[in-house]
Formats: C-alpha cells, sequence, structure tokens
C-alpha cells in the first residue's frame, strides 16, 4: 500500500515548546519532529496508510496541551538528493 506523508506546522503557546516537542516524540507514527525558528515552532513529518489515519494522528495531536495552530501539508511527490 502506498505511505501518505505529511508536515505538520505546530505553532505553540510561548515557554511550551519543549513540552510539547517531547510529547509528540511519544506518538507513535510520527517519523521526525524538528524545533524551528520563524512563523512555526515545531515541524513534524508523518507518514500513515491512508487520509483517515491521517486524521486520528492529527487528531492525537490536538490533544497535546499547549498546542495554539496547526498547518498540515499533505505530500504529493518528493524526491531526495542523493549524494
Amino acid at each position: 500500500m502506498t505511505q501518505i506523508t505529511a508536515y505538520i506546522m505546530i505553532n505553540v503557546e510561548i515557554g511550551r515548546t519543549e513540552e510539547v516537542f517531547r510529547a509528540l516524540q511519544n506518538l507513535e507514527g510520527i517519523e521526525l519532529v524538528s524545533i524551528t525558528a520563524g512563523e512555526f515552532d515545531i515541524i513534524v513529518r508523518i507518514s500513515v496508510e491512508s487520509l483517515e489515519e491521517l486524521f486520528e494522528k492529527t487528531e492525537r495531536i490536538h490533544q497535546i496541551e499547549g498546542l495554539v495552530r496547526t498547518l498540515t501539508l499533505v505530500v504529493e511527490k518528493e524526491a531526495r538528493r542523493e549524494g
């Protein structure tokens, strides 16, 4: 089955970035969690089997205390440069 990959951009309450970062690391199915500078505080990379599963994972993310806003971007095509 084809994997659906998405990036979830997250804004958190001031002073809660590390707490939210740790909570995200403990969620099953999250491939990568990054604290970033700029418009978003945290970016998550996730791969799922279906859009329904993506919905379920984002619902779990939304339950984390300290989140202000999320933006989910579904990947349509991606390439990795080797070397």
